[in-house]
């Protein structure tokens, strides 16, 4: 179902906003993706693991609301859970021992970021990870101070100091970083709440460089802006842009001018704007209420949630008058933005929570549940809600969830969602949702009707998305259909080894998680292999870690074609197969040496 509707924004800003029920991927062309998902246990407190120091006594809530109820009147034991690319979920917890700390992980071990009995004494309200496992936080010291910092488990510096209440800060919560280490926050200092953004220092001691976005204070021009900057975190992307909120509206900027994104206009309350959050395209998701006495989108009561660059956009969900085929929602909440499909007509994806907004005769979702939606039909929609239970292995359910919360940080770029929960048992526990076929978690796995002896097939993949290969020590890609590989997108983050990528006997080099592989860019080394400048029909990919051959999700690759769906079959090969890397790496022009890519 699709409608559209003309929205007039003040100003700079003049849209055209598609209201899209789609799930997952909210196109630009108005297309949607559907897609469903399995589910990761990150962190709980059911403590049934034998290790006894990653035991947890307690697991903090996300800092999202689910609309009608304020962040200060879910009580203060929300401290925030986070993202990051590669699937790392960072969050909060309270050993059984005592010891209060913040910690990351893939589902596995945890990795501990910072605790207290070591400078810290406690952590404030608001986490964020980048795509490097960086961390920034808010903690007071056993000094008394409160600081906002950035760490890594694997510097051997320690923590790096952002900003310090020393320097007469008094911090909102919530933090942002982006995969350069640059954090964005909000403070009140001498009077006036302004929106920050700051460089990661090379070290713990060296202060870090910080720049004013908002400029205000007694002088300030910035009428739409100042001095009504909202005290809550703002968000940052990789390109240095920070998005925050104020009474009349949204905007962008990064040191320089400031752009708005909705700004004064008459359908909106004032003041109703909040939970700006930024992709690398310049989009911002965000909350606005309108005017009871106004309604600019026919069949919208009250509420939105809206993704826009200033020029255009899409209204993501919002309340209905009356009833719906499939239902609304009662009350919008807080939202979190990606970077969407690896394809030029993508602005982003959008997950946000809401509550139910009407009783269903079927009970498929009641009048108050809380969820977690990523469109506007809360059934066809849905990705968790309240009375849910969670399948965190096949065939093993939690109990049923009584309570759940996000975060603004709580979409990767491949769309896994983090989300906190606590069950009817009174367990709690945060964990990662993982979409079929853009999750490393989740991927496609060989389809095709007829499956031949020693290989696997798939057949209509979209491309874009992760695939799952039959276990060995490396596996060779063939196109079956009338297209071309054009780009390995990404490597799973699980694996210790590189990725040894050749094409026919041609090694490109070695690769890992984060880096990216476009054929086209090898044209000087492969030759007629790369077809009309554009990609390959056969490749082959190696890894020097040992493989579960019982596990059928052992080895995910997203790649990407030259056409919306292909067919392709892979065939197991060994390492003796190809030549390694430091067999040919001679024969390599300079320039070949650098075209591999790590995203940032």
């Amino acid at each position: 179902m699709n409608f559209q509707k003309l929205i007039q924004f003040k100003g700079k800003v003049r849209h055209l906003f598609s209201l899209t029920l789609s799930l997952v991927s909210l196109l630009a062309t108005g297309e949607a993706k559907s897609a469903s998902f399995n589910f990761t246990k990150i962190a709980d407190t059911t403590n049934q693991t034998f290790q006894s120091n990653t035991r947890y006594s307690k697991v903090y809530r996300g800092l999202g609301t689910a609309g009608g109820l304020s962040w200060e009147q879910l009580g203060s034991d929300g401290l925030g859970i986070a993202i990051g690319d590669g699937g790392y979920v960072v969050y909060h917890a309270q050993k059984s021992s005592g010891l209060e700390g913040i910690y990351y992980g893939l589902g596995s071990a945890p990795i501990t970021v910072a605790t207290n009995g070591t400078i810290f004494e406690s952590f404030g309200k608001g986490i964020a990870i980048n795509a490097r496992q960086e961390t920034a936080f808010i903690a007071t010291t056993t000094t008394g101070e409160t600081n906002i910092y950035v760490n890594k488990p694997t510097w051997s510096g320690g923590p790096r100091l952002i900003a310090s209440s020393n320097d007469g800060y008094n911090f909102a919560r919530g933090v942002s970083i982006n995969n350069n280490g640059d954090v964005a926050f909000t403070a009140e200092k001498s009077g006036y709440v302004n929106v920050y953004k700051a460089s990661l220092p090379p070290n713990g001691s060296t202060p870090s460089n910080i720049t004013n976005i908002t400029r205000c204070d007694a002088s300030s021009a910035n009428g739409d802006v100042c001095p009504f900057v909202d005290f809550e975190a703002p968000s940052i992307n990789n390109n240095g842009f920070v998005s925050f909120s104020s009474k009349n509206g949204i905007f962008i900027g990064d040191g320089g001018s400031i752009s708005p994104i909705i700004s004064n206009n008459p359908n909106f309350l004032v003041g109703s704007y909040r939970e700006p959050n930024i992709n690398d395209k310049g989009f911002v998701s965000g909350f606005v209420r309108m005017d009871p006495g106004e309604t600019p989108i026919v069949g919208i009561q009250g509420q939105i949630i809206f993704s826009g660059n200033g020029t255009s956009g899409n209204v993501i969900a919002g309340n209905y008058i009356g009833s719906n085929e499939h239902g609304s929602f009662r009350n919008m909440g807080t939202s979190s933005i990606n970077n969407g499909l690896n394809t030029v007509d993508s602005n982003g994806d959008v997950v946000f929570m809401a509550k139910g907004g009407f009783n269903d005769p079927s009970n498929r979702i009641s009048m108050y549940d809380i969820g977690i939606f990523v469109g506007q039909d809360p059934i066809e929609n849905k990705v968790i809600s309240v009375g849910d239970r969670i399948e965190i292995s096949p065939g093993v359910f939690t109990s049923p969830i009584q309570d759940l919360a996000m975060d603004r940080g709580s979409l990767s770029n491949d769309g896994e969602i983090s989300f906190w929960a606590r069950l009817d048992d009174d367990t709690e526990g945060v964990y990662r949702a993982n979409p079929l076929g853009a999750s490393q978690f989740n991927p496609w796995l060989p389809n095709c009707p007829i499956q031949n002896p020693g290989t696997m097939s798939f057949c209509g993949i979209t491309s874009g998305e992760w695939y799952d290969p039959p276990t060995a020590d490396g596996f060779h890609y063939e196109m079956d259909s009338d297209s071309l590989f054009t780009s390995i997108l990404d490597f799973p983050s699980t694996f210790e080894n590189p990725f040894t990528v050749a094409v026919e006997d041609i090694v490109l080099g070695e690769f890992s998680s984060g880096d990216e592989v476009n054929f086209s860019l090898y044209d000087d080394i492969l030759g007629d292999f790369l077809i009309g400048g554009q990609g390959v029909e056969r490749f082959t990919v190696l890894t020097g870690d040992a493989i579960d051959p019982t596990d059928p999700m052992a080895l995910p690759l997203k790649i990407a074609f030259n056409t919306d769906i292909a067919d392709f079959t892979l065939h197991p090969v060994n390492r003796s197969s190809i030549p390694e890397p430091t067999m040919i790496f001679g024969l390599l022009s300079v320039s070949a040496l650098f075209v591999g890519f790590r995203k940032i």
